[in-house]
């Protein structure tokens, strides 16, 4: 278990090093100057011309015009041992560490609310339908999860706004603190993951039914109910849990869009304000924080394996 552990911590030091890297050369690479971009944000306004001196004076500032493994190395150095991850060009030299840990609570709680929708529907009717095979109750749930798998979630997440909030007026559109401003954004977010886990679900239960010790059980009299849920479900639930580790890590990425349509202020909606104002210290520390989060949740998921089916070893 230890030796697992260290190789698996390995791994993740290495993941975000390359992640870190990749974030910062891509953000580098975008067209148009950062220092340009910048002053426009922070000196002038977004249609006003910057001036060559601005330009000059924004490099100065933010070291912009040192080569590129200088900035890169100056960051990683701040950041590994001093816990600094730099200061936002844009937000008026605010700390970037103080900017995530404002953004970080409002991405949990809406990955945790499309997490908790996912489970506690997606699980029950992949079972649902699997118990009641090639029935008009099945027939349906396989309908409907493929046609929430057809639709985009930002497709999803606009229907949701015309029907719920411009024609019903039932939810706001904006906002962030009540239950009523989570509720749309949290069900555009989870729509999808949860028709994937629902098939997942049902076709991992028809075959651990299939299996000879079910067989074997109804033979000897067991209740179905007994069966289902003391025999079948722990061992249809391997592959789920592997799927829904997964899922977290696409949720923090999808929060991306979502946060910003419903102006939820989190991180991906600092990750895009910062794209869009070439706040590099800003979007590479919100792509290693996703991707920390991301590696962290996976290494509890193969974790929970042992948890499920003790048979599983590490080493």
């Amino acid at each position: 278990m230890h030796y697992y552990l260290a190789k698996r911590l390995a791994f993740m030091v290495l993941t975000i090093f390359a992640a870190s890297i990749l974030a910062f050369l891509l953000l580098h690479a975008v067209p148009g100057g950062s220092a340009e971009t910048i002053a426009r944000h922070t000196l002038v306004g977004l249609e006003e011309e910057v001036s060559d001196l601005m330009i000059t004076e924004v490099s100065d500032k933010y070291n912009l015009a040192d080569p590129l493994w200088k900035q890169y190395s100056d960051w990683l150095f701040s950041a590994v041992f001093r816990g600094d991850l730099g200061t936002s060009y844009v937000y008026f030299d605010t700390p970037v560490l103080k900017l995530i840990s404002l953004a970080l609570l409002p991405t949990l709680i809406l990955a945790g609310a499309s997490m908790l929708i996912i489970i506690v529907v997606g699980i029950p009717l992949g079972i649902y339908s699997a118990i009641h095979e090639n029935r008009p109750a099945d027939f349906i749930i396989r309908c409907a999860t493929i046609i929430a798998i057809s639709f985009p979630s930002f497709w999803v997440a606009l229907m949701l706004i015309l029907i719920f909030s411009l024609t019903m007026d039932w939810l706001p559109v904006t906002g962030y603190g009540t239950l009523a401003n989570l509720i749309l954004p949290a069900v555009a977010l989870a729509i999808h993951p949860t028709a994937v886990i629902v098939r997942i679900v049902r076709t991992s239960m028809l075959e651990t039914l299939g299996q000879p010790y079910i067989t074997f059980a109804i033979a000897k009299g067991l209740l179905f109910r007994h069966i289902i849920w003391h025999h079948a479900i722990k061992n249809a639930l391997i592959p789920v849990i592997t799927i829904l580790g997964l899922d977290f890590g696409h949720l923090l990425a999808g929060t991306v869009i979502i946060e910003t349509i419903f102006a939820w202020p989190g991180i991906g909606k600092l990750m895009v304000d910062g794209v869009f104002s070439h706040d590099i210290p800003v979007v590479t520390s919100c792509i290693v924080v996703i991707v920390i989060i991301f590696l962290f949740v996976n290494l509890c998921v193969d974790m929970l394996y042992h948890v499920v089916d003790p048979r599983i070893r590490y080493e």
